[in-house]
């Protein structure tokens, strides 16, 4: 369904309405958030999303439960605003410990994280590093080299 299970990492200061006392709180654990999954155009860029990725989580101002269900414009189902239950999943912001090594600022890459693999797209070319498989035609102008 294209929706994932988030646990918030950013804990909130709550005060005791009672003693007075500060303590910090988890939130509770999201299920079913959308993922934003960049698409236009009849494209889609499709990634594996794995346990302990993180992600951002940003939340619609109103009720998205008859749009998540039916798509297009629809009237809100319930008069809720800004609940934890409308948030929408985010994938790629990334803490310092997780940050990408050898990060390229002089090209686009599509890349493994630990960057053993790559197409490269850059004003030199187009570099594709690791193996390749191709399923259907290949055409080609210009010249072809190879080597064994």
């Amino acid at each position: 369904e294209q929706t994932v299970t988030v646990q918030p990492s950013i804990r909130e200061r709550i005060q005791d309405p009672t003693t007075k006392e500060y303590s910090w709180v988890s939130l509770p654990l999201l299920v079913d958030v959308p993922l934003i999954i960049p698409r236009a155009g009849g494209y889609a860029l499709t990634l594996p999303v794995s346990k302990g990725d993180e992600c951002f989580v940003v939340f619609g101002d109103m009720c998205i439960d008859a749009w998540w269900a039916n798509g297009g414009v629809q009237n809100q189902a319930d008069k809720r605003r800004h609940d934890l239950s409308d948030g929408f999943a985010i994938l790629a912001p990334t803490s310092q410990p997780k940050r990408l090594s050898n990060y390229s600022t002089t090209s686009a890459q599509l890349r493994t994280e630990d960057g053993s693999k790559y197409i490269e797209l850059s004003s030199g070319g187009i570099t594709i590093k690791g193996d390749v498989t191709v399923d259907g035609s290949i055409t080609a102008t210009g010249t072809i080299t190879g080597e064994s």
